[in-house]
């Protein structure tokens, strides 16, 4: 299945070729017209040595019929393909008119390479001299001039084969300055040669019309003979200098030592660094060991700065793209926070991940999960709810919350199987806010039994502090003191009915009812997994969506609701933990108005903050899911209830494949009388 992204390069390939194959029919064109019409053209290539044959290799042609000028065309050749036309002026200046970069393929001024590449690559300044080199039968790249770009010069690592050497070749006159830096920039695999090509001749080109082709590649392997890299040519120019042996020093530094850095095998190196202080009298090799051991650090220190500048402008150029993307969907995301933002999230979730008959469950898992991102109480409380989750193995707890974490930014929760207390204080400690607006997500109720001690204070006040002790890079034993930041919901899955006494009054319990046909409509929901629709279904679009829109809802976090009344509050004293149940209950309602934010009143607080104003019916929504699916919480259970069911649990878990237990046996894990586990009281 092709993603928006798989179809943008795709046409961007597509407009390649079609460009490449447009380039290509011009050049035949063009060839064919200056052979037909016998244009003054064709009497110039004859002129600069290219018979009928090298013609037609390189579909030479020509411009300039009726009153436009007269010019010799060449193909842009680049490994096989034509990216453009490149016109050469045969009267006036500019010598050579090309192309703008944007308007080759790739967008910017490849090499100009019109043949294969061998083990001995010519590299050129003038695409005349490319294609003499060529028509000799040798690998040649023009690089268009004295000035290298970095994208020609990063193409030029690409192209040349590893094994393969790089002869320099320039004229006499303008060229040298620019074969020396050709050289240092492509050391070790290149040398330059002697600008020296025969009487009456400038360049490789001049030889070529003089002598002919085979002449010609007898002269470039003299050349090729005598070249020299940039260690021997600098070394010779150190040996030359008149001055102490501090002028000298300062010369290698400069211009010997970042080239002995690049020779490679140590032992190598070591040679190649006898020689330059046996050529340059006055240095000494330990000068050079230093310098190249200060050199080294510099290229560290440049490649790490490179690295970091090219990764920051990727963040930066996919920040860009991001938000051109958000830009593009912002009347899609609009259209998500309009009423009914939490019905929408829900429907979503479902049809992703497959929830059958559990929507209030999923409802709950949403609002929980998002509880995180609202400010606290005025007093530091978190206005967050958090949930313990239970039903019987295999109903599907973890599957609701699965299905509503899908939809969340991954900066929203934070998703584990097992973890301690301690674990989370050091990394608190490398980053405190790392669970700042976090929902919190175990697999397991086993995964989070280690964090009792740390989920306590982050539930209750949004932060948690711990002194530890540890050593200093001296050894010495010592403290420090460590703050984790929240505030942090979580959802524990368990099929118990209790989890950690002074946790669970901080907790909604919610409970997976069965009802009929819920086996037959689950088992309907995994066998539509195996349906061809399903293996192709994309809701890369629908997640997009929802995390922008959530991410956009962060701009505001405080939830007021303005109803001054007496009775607005949970009234029955058998709940020993009821305000903390209260605060629960009006985290579902204060989220639910979060999520409406767009369609409530913003109003600004006296401290300029603004604040979404929560309505009944965002309490109606809380009240409705809590009925549905919270109502265990509010089931005062006994101290004897709850130890028979723990003896009952720990008996199930050691026994597995035990059918029952006796009262005796619960009894005996419960530490009741055997009469006592007959009659709980409620």
């Amino acid at each position: 299945m092709y993603t928006s992204k798989n179809a943008e390069s795709r046409q961007k390939a597509e407009e390649r070729s079609q460009k490449e194959a447009d380039a290509l029919e011009m050049a035949r064109c063009v060839h064919a017209a200056m052979e037909e019409h016998r244009h003054q053209a064709r009497e110039w290539w004859v002129s600069r040595g290219f018979c009928a044959d090298s013609r037609q290799t390189f579909l030479l042609g020509s411009s300039g019929f009726g009153p436009i000028p007269p010019a010799a065309i060449i193909p842009f050749w680049h490994r096989g393909r034509v990216m453009g036309l490149i016109r050469r002026q045969l009267e006036g200046d500019p010598k050579y008119i090309l192309p703008k970069a944007e308007e080759f393929p790739d967008g910017y001024r490849p090499l100009f390479i019109p043949g294969p590449l061998g083990h001995e690559i010519h590299l050129v300044e003038d695409y005349i001299n490319a294609l003499a080199v060529t028509a000799c039968g040798r690998s040649a790249i023009a690089i268009g001039g004295t000035e290298i770009s970095e994208a020609q010069s990063a193409e030029l690592w690409k192209v040349v084969p590893e094994d393969a050497t790089i002869y320099i070749l320039t004229d006499d006159e303008s060229g040298q300055e620019a074969a020396r830096a050709w050289g240092r920039e492509f050391f070790p695999r290149a040398r330059v040669c002697h600008p020296s090509y025969g009487e009456a001749a400038k360049d490789i080109a001049d030889t070529f019309v003089r002598d002919g082709a085979l002449k010609t590649g007898e002269h470039l392997d003299r050349l090729m003979a005598t070249s020299k890299d940039m260690i021997d040519i600098e070394t010779e120019q150190a040996a030359e200098i008149q001055g102490g042996r501090r002028t000298k020093l300062s010369y290698a530094l400069e211009n010997i030592v970042p080239l002995l850095v690049r020779v490679k095998g140590d032992a190598l190196r070591d040679a190649t660094a006898d020689i330059v202080v046996e050529q340059v009298k006055g240095l000494k090799k330990s000068w050079l060991n230093n310098g190249m051991k200060a050199e080294n650090e510099r290229i560290m220190g440049e490649v790490a700065k490179a690295i970091m500048h090219k990764a920051e402008a990727e963040v930066a150029r996919k920040a860009k793209e991001h938000r051109e993307k958000v830009a593009s969907a912002q009347e899609e995301i609009d259209a998500l926070l309009a009423p009914g933002v939490l019905g929408r999230l829900r429907e979503t979730a479902a049809a992703m991940h497959k929830v059958r008959g559990d929507e209030k469950a999923l409802e709950l898992a949403l609002l929980v999960a998002l509880g995180a991102q609202l400010e606290p109480l005025p007093n530091g409380r978190p206005l967050g709810a958090s949930i313990l989750i239970t039903a019987q193995a295999g109903r599907g707890k973890n599957h609701i919350v699965d299905a509503a974490v899908k939809l969340l930014p991954e900066e929203f929760y934070f998703a584990f199987e097992i973890a301690s207390g301690q674990s989370l204080y050091y990394k608190g400690g490398e980053d405190p806010e790392f669970l700042k607006h976090t929902f919190c997500y175990p697999n397991e109720i086993e995964g989070a039994e280690q964090l009792w001690e740390f989920l306590r204070p982050m539930l209750s006040k949004g932060r948690a502090h711990k002194i530890v002790t540890a050593k200093d890079p001296d050894g010495n034993m010592t403290t420090r003191e460590i703050t984790v930041e929240g505030p942090v919901t979580i959802a524990i899955p368990t099929i118990r009915n209790r989890t950690d006494e002074q946790l669970q009054t901080r907790l909604l319990v919610a409970e997976l009812a069965d009802y009929p046909g819920r086996i037959k409509e689950h088992s309907a929901a995994v066998s539509a997994q195996l349906l061809p629709e399903a293996a192709t279904s994309d809701y890369s679009r629908e997640v997009f969506l929802c995390q922008e829109g959530l991410r956009q809802l962060t701009n505001v976090r405080r939830v007021i609701f303005p109803l001054r009344h007496l009775d607005f509050a949970l009234d029955d004293d058998q709940i020993s933990h009821g305000a903390r149940l209260w605060a629960n209950l009006l985290s579902l309602m204060a989220t639910a108005a979060w999520l409406e934010q767009k369609n409530r009143r913003i109003v600004e607080l006296e401290d300029g903050t603004p604040a979404v104003e929560a309505t009944p019916n965002d309490y109606e929504t809380a009240y409705l899911i809590f009925n549905k699916v919270c109502k265990r919480t509010v089931v005062n259970v006994s101290l004897a209830l709850q130890k028979i069911l723990g003896s009952m649990y720990d008996l199930h878990e050691e026994f597995p494949n035990r059918e029952g237990f006796t009262q005796r046996e619960i009894a005996k894990g419960a530490l009741y009388p055997p009469s006592r586990t007959t009659r709980p009281s409620l």
